[in-house]
């Protein structure tokens, strides 16, 4: 199987209600108000200046080194509506991003499992069949 298709729906949603700097990436993610209807997710982001140069996290982003940080909040809403314009404007389905195969669960013996996709009837097109 050939390299899957990847795309950051939370920075994608982000980057459309915010004005994010070039570089500046997610680096942990809180639900708030839980269960509330004004449960929304909290962002926390910056841009990394520093990666480890020796060391078991060598090549790693170091995140105590980091500017331009930022909290951000985004409702689910605002996520869906982003995956669903993304849908509009590639014609891909965004719950396999156009896969055929969507992701559903991992362990240690086979790694991710993924299987077709329920919500395009895995043809990686919105709607379906192709």
């Amino acid at each position: 199987m050939g390299e899957r298709r990847q795309v950051d729906f939370n920075m994608l949603a982000l980057r459309g209600k915010y004005p994010i700097p070039e570089g500046w990436a997610i680096y942990s993610w809180e639900r708030k108000n839980f269960g509330k209807p004004t449960e929304y997710i909290e962002f926390k982001g910056a841009i990394c200046t520093e990666i480890f140069k020796r060391g078991p996290r060598k090549g790693r982003k170091n995140w105590a080194k980091r500017t331009h940080e930022m909290s951000l909040p985004m409702t689910h809403a605002e996520l869906e509506a982003a995956c669903e314009q993304w849908s509009k404007a590639t014609g891909l389905c965004y719950h396999c991003v156009g896969n055929g195969t969507a992701w559903a669960g991992w362990n240690a013996a086979d790694g991710n499992i993924y299987k077709p996709c329920k919500r395009c009837d895995a043809t990686g097109k919105i709607g379906g069949a192709a």
